[in-house]
Parts: C-alpha cells; structure tokens; sequence
C-alpha cells in the first residue's frame, strides 16, 4: 500500500504470464504479460481500476556472457520500482511504442 498526498493506492490483484521460446535447443524469454487490479481511496471514495504492461523481447544476442546477480531484479519488488532513469543512448536502437495523442490526453 502507498500513500500519496491523502491519496491511498493498494494492489489487490497481480496475475502474470510469462512465455518462452525454444531456439536451437535451449529457451529464452519471449514476453511477460501482467494485469495488476488496484484500489485508490481518496477521502470517502473508492476507485478500482485495472493495468496492462508487456515487456516483449524482439531480439536475441547470443554472446555467452552470465548475467551478474548485482544486474538481476529482486524478487518481490514491483518491476517498476527497479527501472532506473530511462537511457535514450541505450535504448535509442530499440523499437519502441510511442503513446498516441489520445492515450496522451486521456492520462491528463
């Protein structure tokens, strides 16, 4: 649970899928797909609404190098909370989902 000026948010649900691929006989990760339920409470009012995320994995570098566990996420920790500032010269080559114009008026 979160509070934020007078404004409470809960997570009530978090269902995940996670789904992988087999290439050349090993498997590695394709997409994990999460749809959390929250509750906002504000004052005498509650809200229930409900998020989509999916991280999807568009390509494979196969260089042989083991992920060190200091750059592995830890577990119980909202995937949000572990993302750093975002790197537009790492991320620069990646293909990406810009948000619409509608999506954007729609958060305002």
């Amino acid at each position: 649970m979160r509070i934020f000026a007078g404004i409470t948010f809960e997570t009530v649900s978090v269902d995940v899928t996670v789904n992988y691929s087999q290439i050349s006989g090993r498997w590695y990760l394709k997409s994990i797909f999460f749809i959390d339920v929250n509750k906002l409470t504000r004052k005498d009012k509650e809200y229930i609404y409900t998020t989509e995320r999916e991280l999807m994995i568009s390509s494979l570098i196969e260089d042989g190098k083991a992920i060190n566990n200091d750059k592995l996420l830890q577990s119980g920790m909202d995937f949000s909370d572990q993302l750093g500032p975002y790197d537009e010269a790492f991320w620069g080559n990646y293909s990406i989902i810009l948000a619409t114009d509608d999506f954007k008026s729609k958060i305002k």
